[in-house]
């Protein structure tokens, strides 16, 4: 999220690149990350590409979801189950 935010050129070109990155850095493919992003974006697994995604919200909006998803994703692994 700290790079993304970190992006002065919003542009496909830089937001895909920069998603190759990270994926890259991760040690992962971009298949492991692309549909979290798309279904914290969008509410689906089924969307455009990521940087389409991206570019179409702007940043302040895509950013915004993408922290409310990570506020989420913090909250439920806080929860704790009965067993």
């Amino acid at each position: 999220m700290h790079r993304l935010s970190a992006l002065k050129d919003w542009s496909h070109e830089a937001l895909e690149a920069e998603l190759k990155a990270i994926a890259a850095d991760l040690q992962v493919g971009f298949g492991k990350i692309g549909p979290l992003l798309r279904a914290a974006l969008t509410g689906s697994t089924a969307a455009p590409g990521v940087a389409d995604i991206l570019v179409a919200l702007q940043s302040d909006e895509s950013l915004a979801r993408l922290q409310d998803a990570l506020a989420i994703c913090g909250d439920a692994a806080n929860v704790q189950t009965d067993a």
